[in-house]
């Protein structure tokens, strides 16, 4: 992304946040009703629009960090078939499997990253947990 466009998108957030606020402290010193949540609805509809603009030069900036990356070797681990690779993942949690099998890739928290065949990150990632058969009723886990 463009520095430029950058600096001038920051420089217009900055502008509108310093106009809602003027218009907040008029709002005050004139008397009117000036809630504060009446002025954070206010500021949260002006900046609305802002923060999808921001989201998306933001995804536009990732978007051309892994493309950069990629330039030089730099490549994401895969997780696409859903095999847990003690090799490339790390897995955090176990978590039931909605009709997964057991130690499958379940959900990726944290991308992992090679360079070459070099590990540089693993992937942080959730496995499906072996599903327990229910008790049959009658029986005693007590004894």
């Amino acid at each position: 992304m463009d520095k430029k466009k950058l600096d001038g998108f920051k420089k217009r957030l900055e502008t509108r946040q310093q106009e809602l606020r003027r218009m907040v402290s008029r709002t005050q010193q004139d008397g009117r009703a000036a809630d504060e949540d009446v002025a954070q609805d206010i500021a949260d509809k002006a900046a609305s629009s802002y923060n999808k603009e921001f989201l998306f030069h933001q995804s536009n900036a990732d978007r051309q960090l892994l493309q950069t990356l990629e330039r030089y070797g730099v490549k994401a681990v895969d997780t696409t078939d859903g095999k847990l690779d003690p090799n490339l993942h790390q897995a955090i949690a176990e978590v039931p499997g909605n009709g997964k099998p057991p130690g499958s890739i379940v959900d990726v928290v944290q991308a992992g990253f090679t360079i070459g065949d070099r590990l540089l990150r693993p992937a942080m990632v959730t496995v499906a947990k072996k599903d327990m058969p229910a008790q049959p009723a009658g029986v005693d886990t007590k004894a």
